[in-house]
Order: structure tokens, then sequence, then C-alpha cells
């Protein structure tokens, strides 16, 4: 209570009269959109793209009529009209192919009587046309004509990609295979047997708790991909409801909030050196049990009207199968653990 006590004092003794102008934010926000200008070439070049590819995404597979999907069964995913878009984008002109027309032909008109292009232009040039070598060196129908660049190139992706998160995710994905292969989410889900007769909320508790925790020392995707697997196999043989415990799972992963290392965001204002990491443990803990709380109370309201998460779905039943050859698989290898 004294944090908030100090902060309102602090927020009040900094108060001034009078200090929100609404016409000066005004003026800041216009000049700045002024400074843009209008959109070039390249500009509803990526606009169109972008939107190209909502459209694909949409039309794939809507249910509702049949999608453009429906003419390759088989070797389709979401990333594939990702991947032609890309490709389109490494392809398209960043400028206006009519410009590189025109200019061509104006270099070939220069090129087969560069004479008569400077008499042309006699009347605009300060040199005249007696000046053939001048006008030649600063004519611009006589410069060669430069190849219009792509709308990107492998050196702007090569820079501005974030490498980083692409690992991360990748090896998030491939942990959480790895682990279904292996035989380690049958192994470990045989070892949450002890859950096994808890009520499920004493379950979802127990698992948001202990993701929430977790997610601190790793990303919350490498978290998630390496856990849902098991909490669904826990889930398909306990017979609750998958849903009610891989979305408290999911959402737990994001509850990030004691450590710098956990999410860019902390790190960011642990920087500033206003604060130590005793204070965020502090802080973050309550946050932490307060969201666990409030996710649920969600889950056991809310949940049970948008997802039905009472009721055992039939869809899992076809986990059950997976779930015994995995567990098939565990028993005829020796796990070292």
């Amino acid at each position: 209570m004294s944090g908030y006590h100090d902060a309102i004092l602090i927020c009040k003794s900094n108060r001034q009269e009078d200090t929100f102008q609404p016409k000066e934010i005004k003026k800041v926000i216009q000049r700045a959109y002024d400074d843009l200008g209008p959109m070039r070439f390249a500009e509803w070049a990526v606009l169109g793209h972008f939107l190209v590819i909502v459209v694909l995404w949409i039309t794939q597979d809507p249910n509702v009529f049949p999608g453009w999907g429906s003419f390759f069964p088989t070797g389709l995913s979401s990333a594939t009209p990702t991947i032609l878009i890309t490709i389109s984008l490494f392809m398209f002109p960043s400028e206006r192919p009519l410009r590189l027309i025109r200019t061509r032909e104006q270099q070939t008109r220069a090129e087969s009587d560069p004479e008569m292009c400077l008499s042309n232009d006699a009347s605009t040039s300060t040199a005249g046309v007696n000046d053939a070598t001048k006008g030649s060196e600063s004519h611009p129908k006589l410069a060669k004509v430069k190849s219009i660049p792509a709308l990107i190139n492998w050196d702007v992706v090569h820079e501005k990609m974030p490498w980083g998160v692409l690992i991360v995710v990748g090896g998030g994905f491939a942990l959480a295979d790895g682990c279904v292969e292996s035989g380690l989410s049958a192994w470990l889900a045989e070892q949450f047997k002890i859950f096994y007769g808890i009520p499920p909320f004493a379950v979802a508790f127990i698992i948001a708790i202990m993701i929430s925790v977790l997610t601190e020392f790793t990303a919350n995707t490498v978290t998630t991909s390496i856990f849902l697997p098991i909490v669904a196999e826990m889930a398909v043989a306990t017979r609750i409801n998958p849903l009610y415990l891989m979305v408290t799972a999911t959402v737990s992963a994001s509850f990030a909030f004691m450590l710098p290392v956990a999410t860019p965001p902390n790190a960011i204002a642990f920087s500033s050196k206003e604060i130590n990491v005793i204070d965020m443990v502090k802080t973050g803990c309550l946050l932490n049990f307060t969201c666990v709380c409030v996710l649920l109370f969600c889950m056991n309201t809310l949940g049970r009207l948008i997802f039905n998460i009472a009721v055992f779905p039939d869809w899992a039943n076809s986990l059950d199968a997976n779930t015994t050859d995995i567990y098939n698989v565990y028993n005829s290898t020796s796990v070292p653990f």
C-alpha cells in the first residue's frame, strides 16, 4: 500500500495546471503526417501484396464455400500463400514499370541520334546544342538506364529479419516434436499420475502455477511447445476436456512478470536502473498469482460457455489412440531418466 501511496503523492506533486494543449498536439501530429508525403509506388505495391495474402488466407478453406485449397487436396498449408507472396516481393519492381519503358525508349532514341535529342532540349538548356560534350554529360536521357530493384532483396532480408525469433519459435516446435517422438511426453504424462483423481480445478491451478514459473526462465513459445502435448495427453488420460488444461497452460505462459530475462519489456524496465531484481520478484509473484486466479475464474465461467469445458468432447477420443501409441513406444524403449 505504501508504494501506491507514494505514487499518488508523486503524481499530485508533479501535476501542473493547463499542461494539456490539444491544439499543439494536433499540430505535431499533422506535421509528422505531412512529413510522410504521398504514398509511393513501392508502398502501394506492398499494401497490395498484404491484401492479396489476407484474401488467400481467408479463401483457402473458408468452410462456407469451397476455397481455392480444394483444388489442391494435399501439400497445402497456411504457409503456402506466405511463400508465394514472399517470392513475388523478391520479383515485383519497386518503381512503376511504365516509367522504365519510357526511360528505355528515351535512351534508345538518344543512342541512335544524340544530337537530335540535344537540339530538342536546346530551349531549356543553358549550354545550347553547340556544346555537345557538355550536353551529353548532363543530359539525363544519355545516362545509362539502371535496372529497377525489386521491393526487397536478400541484403535487406539478411539485415532486417529477426533471425533470433525464427530460431526460438522453430526450436520450440522442434523440441515439442522431439518430446513426442522420443516418448518423453508419454513418460512425463506417466509421472503426472499423481494428479489422477484430483478435481480438474486443482489440476488446472497446479499447471498454471508451474508454467507461469517456468516461463520466467524460458521463452513462452518454448514452454508451450513442450508442455502442451504433455498436458493434452494427461487431459485425455484423466477424461478432462483438453481445452480446459491446454488453454490454461497457454495463457499462463504469458504471465512473465518476475525476472528481467522473462520478456523483453521486463529487460527494458530493468535497464532503467530504477528497480532491482528483488523488487521485480516481489511484485511479479503478486501479479502472477493474481493473473492465475483471474484466468481460472474466467476458464470456469466464460470457458464453460465458450468451450463447453465441462463435457469431454468427442474429438478428444481420437487423441486417445495417439496417446496409447506413445505409451507403447515408451514401454518398449528404455528412457534414460
